[in-house]
């Protein structure tokens, strides 16, 4: 049931019709649904429910030889274009966030880092490299290996042996600064120590910085990195059902955040960003802005949803329509075509003339997190990055349109879609409201 109160639609769940209405879906998008809080221990529930296994596959990569090759082929034609002979990517371990290597090998480092060299022509090799279990084939079948040794000295070893040591290599992540390098990671993605042994041991190479052009090959999806970002825009569409179902006043919240990761288990998900405002226990009129980032079906997405227990306050309610309005602006305006910055100024402008502030970028792309709206975190705000670049067909973006007052009364609505021939296609629909329970 849809209400009124004050100037701010909210969306009222019944929770028995909810739970039942989303056990249904749940079964459509091949997601294990939870059922509710009973009152028993997690591990009673848990005992109870012995849920299937995820369909085989389910949160592995899923891409086929055929992409593989469409992103050989334009990663190539950048090569020729700046006559160079390679490109040498790092892979790091310990976080999710950074996607390069990714792109060109369907799969993850384990344990060690690893570096990913595909020549203009002839065969990729990587160092150290451990896939992911996956039923597809792998895109790169050659690989060098020391897991005891430096990776600096194996990528020295490798190139000679490859008969490449004299040529001239396309880098990413090599200088500071860089487009492309995400919001967190401005200081490059090389080892000190690696690079140096790496240009000390091939001193007949040279080497140039590409991440802004390696970055910008990136941003433009195929079709196949589009079907899969939907994939896991759905399964974090599945986490906003499961959580509007199973908040409660006088819940703790840590009871739902330990709910939410046995979602995430049961649902073969991933996540690394999770911001879940709030603690103790939920208390009538108390707001919680929520943001999950969601690695699934070889793919990511980012799901923003915020909530309140029972009605919200005034304060809320004016957030909420501010946000809403700069929502709105982005999804009528962001069409290919379009510079990034002008799409993403007249949204700060919204927030500014309201008088309120907001914490996080209204938009920023995803994989590779390049484009990123002005961030402000209680001072001020940081300058829009990739300002100048030119929205294309294809660009996965997400949406996380916020404004406060003070912060207890922040909201922020969004999720995450694709920029399309004519507009913009926005995956999830519960995150663009704000919703009592």
């Amino acid at each position: 049931m849809k209400m009124r109160t004050g100037k701010q639609e909210i969306i009222n769940v019944n929770r028995r019709q909810f739970i039942g209405d989303s056990s249904a879906m749940a079964a459509g998008l091949g997601l294990l649904t939870l059922g509710t809080h009973s009152g028993k221990t997690l591990a009673q529930q848990a005992d109870e429910r012995r849920p299937p296994a995820p369909p085989p596959g389910m949160g592995a990569p899923t891409y086929t030889l055929a992409e593989r090759d469409r992103r050989f082929a334009a990663v190539r034609a950048l090569l020729e274009r700046n006559n160079l002979d390679a490109l040498m990517v790092p892979q790091r371990t310990g976080t999710t966030i950074l996607q390069f290597a990714n792109y060109l090998t369907n799969e993850g480092a384990f344990l060690k880092p690893s570096v990913v060299i595909l020549p203009v022509s002839g065969d990729p090799f990587t160092m150290n490299a451990r896939p992911f279990p996956s039923a597809g084939p792998r895109w790169i079948t050659r690989s060098y290996s020391n897991m005891q040794g430096r990776t600096g000295e194996l990528v020295v070893r490798s190139v000679r042996e490859e008969g490449l040591a004299d040529r001239r290599f396309g880098v990413v992540g090599l200088e500071p600064g860089q487009f492309g390098l995400p919001e967190f990671f401005h200081d490059g993605l090389w080892d000190h120590s690696t690079w140096n042994e790496i240009e000390t041991g091939l001193p007949d190479a040279s080497f140039v910085d590409i991440t802004d052009q390696f970055t910008e090959v990136m941003m433009v999806k195929g079709d196949e990195e589009i079907a899969n970002v939907r994939k896991a825009a759905a399964a974090g569409e599945r986490l906003h059902e499961f959580m509007l179902a199973t908040a409660r006043e006088d819940m703790e919240v840590r009871e739902l955040r330990a709910e939410i990761h046995r979602f995430f288990v049961l649902n073969d998900i991933v996540s690394d960003i999770q911001v879940h405002a709030g603690g103790g226990p939920m208390r009538a009129g108390q707001r919680f802005a929520t943001e999950y980032g969601i690695h699934h079906a070889g793919s990511y997405a980012q799901v923003t949803l915020t909530f309140t227990i029972g009605e919200p306050g005034e304060a809320v309610l004016g957030s909420a329509e501010i946000a809403k309005q700069v929502l709105d602006y982005g999804l009528d305006n962001v069409r290919p075509g379009r510079t990034f910055a002008s799409v993403i100024d007249p949204m700060e402008q919204i927030v500014a003339d309201a008088g309120l502030r907001h914490g996080f970028p209204h938009i920023h792309s995803l994989m590779p997190l390049a484009l990123v709206g002005p961030v402000g975190q209680g001072g001020p705000y940081q300058a829009t990055r990739g300002a100048d670049i030119v929205l294309q067909p294809g660009m996965a973006l997400s949406f996380e349109c916020g404004a406060f007052g003070s912060r207890s009364d922040e909201v922020r609505l969004g999720g995450t879609g694709v920029v399309t021939d004519n507009g913009f296609e926005m995956f999830n629909t519960l995150g663009l409201e704000l919703h009592s329970v």
